[in-house]
């Protein structure tokens, strides 16, 4: 388990080698701005890289994959976002993050999901392109032990309504629904 001196030692290493948080603008992040966030593992790691494109949700947070909270991002710029990032993963002791760097993207999609009730990592999350709702399921973690695989609603923006039982899902992937944007996911138990 970390001390609040691990936290603090790693506090200052972020601080004492900027470098290695290369963050490519200085201009403050905002809400629907999109970010690359490069995760580079040490160079005694067997790991790859991780490379993620996030957008900056309307609460002014990311949703950073393997962490359970949400980490704020608005006001920041890229290299405090890092930091941040850094301070996240270490407080959860998720992972040891060597190097992190954030990049504000010029375009990207703004539309969201957002998926709740018996899955790992509830949230909101960008609507990628051709995004199933299988594929939200996994993105947010997969399903909890208590999750009616059964019973699984998806709420359009219009309202209207469908169920749909995902332990039917054809291996070719022909019954699972395509999302839309602003769509509302919900996994009951």
């Amino acid at each position: 388990m970390k001390t609040p001196f691990h936290f603090f030692l790693l506090l200052l290493v972020v601080l004492i080698f900027p470098s290695r948080l290369l963050a490519q603008e200085s201009e403050a992040i905002k809400a629907g701005d999109c970010l690359i966030v490069v995760i580079e593992p040490s160079a005694s790691s067997k790991q790859d890289s991780v490379r993620e494109r996030l957008v900056v949700l309307k609460s002014g947070k990311i949703k950073m994959p393997g962490l359970k909270q949400e980490v704020p991002a608005a006001g920041l710029t890229p290299a405090q976002l890092a930091t941040s990032i850094i301070w996240a993963f270490a407080q959860e002791n998720a992972i040891s993050v060597p190097s992190l760097r954030v990049a504000l993207r010029l375009t990207c999609l703004s539309h969201t999901i957002t998926v709740s009730g018996e899955v790992r990592m509830p949230g909101e999350f960008p609507l990628r392109q051709d995004m199933t709702l299988m594929s939200a399921i996994i993105r947010s973690g997969g399903f909890s032990e208590f999750a009616n695989r059964r019973k699984v609603k998806i709420i359009h923006k219009n309202g209207k309504t469908a169920i749909f039982d995902l332990r039917k899902i054809k291996p070719n992937g022909s019954n699972n629904p395509k999302l839309q944007e602003d769509d509302r996911i919900i996994v009951p138990r």
